[in-house]
């Protein structure tokens, strides 16, 4: 049982019995992600297997995630390094809804969803947006950067900003 929730009953009105949920629930909700994955390029996860489409581990390329594409080859190697992280990091239904640009100087990433951006079942996309920049931030960690990271809202999506 959950801490969280006083009853079994709550747990069914939180989640809907699908693992997410909408609307107003008597306890308290608590959104718990587990940004556990993998990445190998030929492999299947387990999920693959059930469902018997394989398709699951097929990632967006980065060039894909750009939201201007043609900014790809002015990219150094080790911010490449960085957002190849990020493309690999887990989002829900495997929806990679994450989008990366640049500053002018190219000092500064963002990443953010498009605008509009609406996932069809999930309604926590922030929050994929968050473990994928968390991967970056990781990747410019390991790559000797320290930047300065700040978040914030942008209509109805969260904005993180990495100013190296």
């Amino acid at each position: 049982m959950m801490p969280h929730l006083q009853s079994p009953d709550q747990l069914n009105e939180a989640n809907m019995g699908y693992g997410y949920a909408k609307g107003v629930t008597t306890g308290k909700r608590a959104i718990c992600i587990s940004p556990l994955g993998y990445f190998e390029s030929g492999g299947l996860r387990l999920i693959d297997r059930y469902q018997s489409r394989g398709i699951s581990f097929k990632r967006k390329g980065i060039k894909e995630l750009l939201v201007n594409p043609g900014e790809y080859d002015k990219l150094p190697e080790d911010i490449l390094y960085a957002l190849d992280l990020g493309r690999k990091a887990p989002s829900a239904a495997n929806a990679q809804m994450w989008r990366f640009s640049f500053a002018e100087d190219y000092k500064t990433i963002f990443i953010a969803m498009p605008e509009g951006y609406r996932h069809l079942k999930w309604e926590h996309p922030n929050v994929d947006i968050g473990i994928c920049a968390c991967h970056v931030w990781l990747g410019l960690i390991d790559k000797g950067y320290n930047p300065k990271i700040t978040v914030h809202e942008e209509g109805d999506r969260a904005v993180w900003r990495f100013a190296l």
